[in-house]
């Protein structure tokens, strides 16, 4: 919502991923459907999105709490692709209080 997104868009990626349901192909055997109650499927193509939109968030702690590495006015603690993350810090005791954010 902080992203103006429309109730509607909300809403539809809400039913979207709550009524998910998927199975396991290995080979020609394939499993029962079942609800897939956490997470998002591999291969998502709206994985990178949520991951980032969920990641801007933490980014933005992470900043305010001035842990980690610094040029200048440039924070760079935190290295991401799609739902890679890296964490950079000076110290392991800073690199854990990143972790506790």
């Amino acid at each position: 919502m902080k992203l103006n997104n429309t109730p509607t868009v909300l809403k539809l990626l809400m039913v979207w991923y709550k009524c998910s349901i998927v199975f396991v192909r290995w080979g020609v055997h394939s499993s029962f459907t079942f609800p897939l109650l956490t997470c998002v499927r591999q291969g998502d193509v709206l994985l990178p999105i949520l991951c980032c939109v969920y990641v801007d968030g933490l980014i933005y702690r992470l900043e305010v709490t001035k842990l980690g590495c610094w040029i200048g006015d440039c924070y760079i603690s935190c290295s991401l692709y799609a739902d890679d993350f890296i964490l950079i810090s000076p110290s392991v005791c800073q690199l854990q209080k990143m972790i506790n954010v």
